[in-house]
């Protein structure tokens, strides 16, 4: 299917560290040029080979910040109703952490295992959408002069599910924060998890630039990038 605006999209590839899977699958899919950014895990399982294979590939590469005592598991549930209770349970019964000085020391991680600051900023399961959370997220890109912060200056895209909905509701309160610094972001915000209808969705993207959100380590997502994106 080549019949939607390729230009139009950022493709983006989450949680690279988060298993040998996700691993293996991203890596093959930078080789064959099918994604735009990679999105690290830098607290996950990330060997020196695979980190000079991505810094030679000329792919962006972005922090994926993570809650370390909410860590990104190969196993973690998919509902997100569960999710949602855990990470609620963690915030307002276990978060003793200064999430500012746990972000840092992920970027500082990062800059020591790639030798560079990330390309772009963004977090596992959107957590930096989060309000109490938005403004570290915010000042870390500025102090770290991280081009590209994962956003959405329009919003996210419309007729999804329910967790575009919940982002689209959190994102409102985080713009006037993101308004104040004049960081790159696409126009608008997507994942494939949340798409009922893909090719119908490929089709009617709209003005400007969606950056599309792909977790490859899910056999079904991985196989959809290198039915869509093939060169």
């Amino acid at each position: 299917m080549k019949n939607f605006a390729r230009e139009k999209l950022i493709v983006s590839a989450d949680d690279f560290g988060k298993s040998r899977r996700a691993n293996e699958n991203i890596l093959s899919l930078v080789r064959a040029g099918r994604i735009d950014r990679v999105a690290v895990l830098v607290d996950g399982d990330i060997k020196d080979a695979e980190v000079a294979e991505l810094l030679n590939s000329g792919v962006k590469l972005d922090i994926h910040l993570n809650l370390k005592k909410f860590k990104a598991r190969s196993d973690e549930p998919r509902s997100v109703f569960t999710r949602g209770v855990l990470f609620l349970w963690y915030y307002f019964l276990k978060n003793n952490t200064n999430i500012r000085e746990e972000w840092e020391a992920q970027v500082e991680k990062f800059i020591s295992a790639f030798g560079r600051k990330p390309d772009g900023l963004n977090s596992h399961q959107y957590i930096h959408f989060f309000p109490p959370y938005f403004s570290a997220a915010l000042e870390l890109a500025d102090e770290y002069k991280i081009s590209y912060f994962r956003f959405g200056k329009i919003g996210i895209s419309k007729n999804m599910n329910y967790v575009s909905a919940i982002l689209r509701w959190l994102r409102k309160k985080d713009v006037p924060g993101f308004e104040k610094f004049s960081f790159d972001s696409s126009d608008f915000l997507a994942s494939y998890d949340w798409v009922k209808n893909f090719p119908r969705f490929l089709e009617e993207l709209p003005p400007g630039k969606t950056e599309l959100v792909f977790h490859p380590e899910r056999e079904e997502e991985f196989e959809a990038i290198n039915k869509y994106f093939r060169n």
